[in-house]
């Protein structure tokens, strides 16, 4: 018996502890063999940032009613460090919600707020003066690092 609740603690506890994987693709988990398994990747060149491969996924496999889906990876792992997806903006409120549900809100604004899982930053906004809603998960060590390449940019 003890043996079980064993097995079964040691299950659940990775089950807790995954990264979010948003159109089940998981974040710093998911290599992009797996992504072209479950969907076909349209190339979108190589990310500034990742210095890897960027991808959409073809239109006509996006899912829910996302308009846009971009996938970033990691240039020698082919590690999925980012997913992006544009929505109609009517959608941000029912994002905000299900996002809360999930995730620890670290900040709210108009239009905009930012949660985490503790590796996977979580950013919901509507761009001014846009028709869109996005929703980008990004693993925490690329958000430093693009955050740290943008302020040197600026300098």
């Amino acid at each position: 018996m003890k043996k079980i609740l064993i097995i079964i603690t040691l299950m659940f506890s990775s089950i807790l502890y995954a990264n979010p994987a948003p159109f089940g693709l998981e974040i710093h988990k998911t290599t992009l063999k797996e992504a072209q398994e479950k969907y076909t990747l349209i190339d979108n060149g190589i990310n500034y940032y990742s210095k890897g491969p960027m991808y959409t996924i073809k239109n006509s496999e996006l899912p829910l009613d996302a308009s846009k889906v971009t996938l970033i990876f990691s240039k020698d792992e082919n590690i999925l460090l980012s997913v992006s997806a544009t929505f109609n903006k009517s959608k941000f409120e029912s994002l905000y919600e299900n996002l809360s549900k999930k995730y620890k809100l670290l900040f709210v604004d108009n239009q905009y707020a930012t949660f985490t899982d503790d590796q996977t930053i979580i950013h919901l906004y509507v761009p001014h003066m846009s028709f869109d809603s996005t929703v980008e998960y990004i693993f925490n060590e690329f958000d430093n690092l693009k955050e740290a390449i943008h302020i040197e940019k600026i300098n």
